[in-house]
């Protein structure tokens, strides 16, 4: 018993980690053996690239999609064989991995308390065990930006080159794993600048004390000496070199498939948002206007596509939906279809701007509060999909019913939207609690993330609720230290109310009792 205090003592987060490993298995293997895993309609355009690589036939992408998780999907058959249960067992101890990055993520931001809570609540919580599930990109880009955000909250707090450049890099692979993480490089890039500068060791107490406090008599000033060199010429330098350095990481990661798409699509870009643009604005919304007959465009085919997307919206058609008669219709390629998307979805906006961002302000937070994970919902969903004769045999669906009613009450662990709008309202005072707090301003990386990750997600895709889930780990952490702050605020006014009521009272004097007796 002395021995395992002994390690406690001398190793405490090694025996955090052990810990969160622990829940996570117990959470996670018990949900994963019970249950079969989960296809979506966007499953097999992951799925058959990567069979098609291990089983030796070419390795052909769609327009939209990016490498990253193909690869990873290929990757695990190699391993797990022929079989979806192991391929969403391998993801499964990847969401371990994440629950680990999650209490990093917050001993780095917060402290050991706050990384020890976040981690055991991405261990145990009900949607990212269920998006564990499936087969698609969510848990590989819920580990990505986890781990990219641990490496550069590492980089801020030691000032490592190496760590800038790392975080870049895992960024960079987050973007390969899914478009909408090129959102995160102007914060990666932006986070070794406020890291450098004097503003992460201001405090708004202190600056306020020193406004209010009275102008001090200037003393004579000293001989004039040479300024030493030391950590302000390190924070010069760091300011130079280390967003170049995120930015080199992040090149490395995507530059080849930027090269690729442009060579194969003439598309500079690591993806495309044609068709995410007009889910947004035709598909999840009713009141932008594509195509007006009082004035339709000079050029007769233009008119035609706007025509097929007014019409799409109209009758509540998906973006695959309304792709597929712009092509069919008009005679397009992908590549053409994605461009007259993009530019019509474009047009609407810029003709509604304040309807747009009143939308998208509208989805973000419905994406924030979530939705209740239900076990059948996610069983239902793979009777709409159509899976190839070629790999059909893979997918199973039995189970017991004492095996769903297991998996049914482990979902009812921890489900967020129970408790919404408390985890925004918390996320809020922890973003406050790290501008207020030097110590905690580190935590201002991944807040802004989630930010920014969650509001570009409903202005690009829509209010989609999966959206939030590859961020729930930073989510947590920022709304962990909301908790954190408001403990310290309340420590911080006990304190103050009890030492004004511990405070001596003024002995009299002499004066005044002679003023309290009054004339004799």
């Amino acid at each position: 018993m002395s021995g395992a205090l002994g390690f406690a003592r001398r190793h405490p987060d090694a025996l955090a980690v052990i810990a969160i490993v622990g829940l996570a298995l117990l959470f996670k293997l018990g949900f994963a053996l019970r249950v079969a895993p989960f296809i979506a309609k966007d499953s097999q355009a992951y799925f058959l690239p990567a069979w098609d690589l291990v089983h030796g036939g070419a390795f052909q992408l769609g327009l939209r999609r990016t490498p990253a998780y193909p690869l990873f999907l290929a990757g695990a058959l190699l391993l797990a064989g022929d079989d979806l249960r192991g391929i969403v067992l391998l993801q499964h101890l990847l969401g371990v991995g994440t629950a680990v990055l999650a209490y990093w993520l917050g001993r780095l931001a917060f402290g050991r308390g706050v990384g020890l809570g976040a981690g055991a609540l991405v261990a145990i919580s009900a949607p990212l065990v269920t998006y564990e599930h499936y087969l698609l990109t969510e848990t590989l880009f819920t580990f990505m930006v986890t781990a990219s955000l641990v490496a550069l909250l590492a980089a801020w707090r030691r000032g490592s080159a190496r760590l800038w450049l790392v975080g870049g890099l895992l960024v960079g692979l987050s973007t390969l794993v899914k478009p909408i993480g090129q959102v995160f490089l102007p914060l990666a890039l932006l986070a070794p600048i406020v890291a450098a500068s004097p503003w992460r060791h201001t405090t708004w107490a202190g600056a306020s004390a020193a406004r209010s406090a009275p102008t001090p008599p200037v003393p004579t000033p000293p001989a004039p000496r040479p300024p030493p060199p030391g950590p302000r010429s390190l924070a010069l330098r760091s300011l130079a070199t280390a967003p170049l350095l995120v930015l080199v990481g992040y090149g490395l990661a995507v530059a080849p498939w930027t090269i690729r798409n442009q060579l194969v699509y003439d598309l500079a870009s690591p993806s495309t948002f044609g068709r995410t643009l007009i889910a947004r604005t035709a598909s999840y919304d009713r009141g932008f206007q594509f195509y007006d007959p009082a004035s339709p465009p000079a050029d007769p085919a233009q008119a035609r596509a706007l025509q097929i997307i007014q019409r799409g919206a109209d009758r509540n058609e998906s973006d695959g939906t309304i792709a597929t008669r712009l092509r069919q219709e008009l005679d397009l390629d992908p590549i053409e279809v994605n461009a007259l998307m993009r530019d019509a979805a474009l047009g609407a906006i810029a003709r509604q701007p304040l309807y747009f961002v009143q939308g998208s302000l509208l989805f973000g937070l419905r994406i924030f509060n979530g939705t209740e994970i239900r076990l059948r919902d996610h069983e239902s969903e793979r009777k709409d999909v159509v899976w190839e004769d070629r790999t059909r045999g893979l997918l199973t669906a039995a189970r017991s019913e004492d095996d769903a009613r297991v998996a049914s009450g482990l979902l009812r662990w921890y489900q967020p939207a129970e408790y919404a709008p408390l985890p925004l309202m918390l996320f809020a005072v922890g973003l406050l609690a790290a501008l207020a707090r030097p110590a905690w301003r580190p935590a201002l990386l991944p807040g802004f993330t989630v930010a920014a990750l969650v509001l570009a997600s409903a202005a690009l895709n829509g209010p989609q609720e999966r959206y939030r889930y590859p961020v729930d780990p930073a989510l947590t952490v920022v709304a962990l230290g909301g908790v954190a702050g408001l403990i310290a605020l309340a420590g911080a006014v006990a304190r103050r109310v009890g030492g004004r009521a511990r405070m001596p009272r003024t002995a009299p004097t002499p004066a005044t009792l002679g003023r309290a007796a009054g004339p004799s």
